[in-house]
This record gives structure tokens, C-alpha cells and sequence, in this order.
């Protein structure tokens, strides 16, 4: 079974630095996958 990690992608999670320091850490732990959601609009 592969398992990976959702991103962030809104908010302060989702500056270019933190997202690379998650990617990061989830290949460390073995992760297999990262996502991100590629919804061009969201509503609030």
C-alpha cells in the first residue's frame, strides 16, 4: 500500500517554504506521495 501527505494550500502552511520543508519530512518518514487539491476557485 502506498501513503502519502496532503499539502497545505491555504494560508501561512502554504508559503514555499514550509511546503518544502513538509515535503521533506514526509520523504524522511517514507512517505510515497504528496497531494495538493487543484481547485482553481474556492469558496468561504
Amino acid at each position: 500500500m502506498r501513503v502519502g501527505v496532503h499539502l497545505p494550500q491555504l494560508g501561512r502552511a502554504a508559503s514555499p517554504e514550509f511546503l518544502i520543508e513538509i515535503a521533506r519530512r514526509a520523504e524522511s518518514l517514507g512517505f510515497d506521495d504528496l497531494w495538493c487539491a487543484d481547485h482553481v476557485a474556492v469558496s468561504r
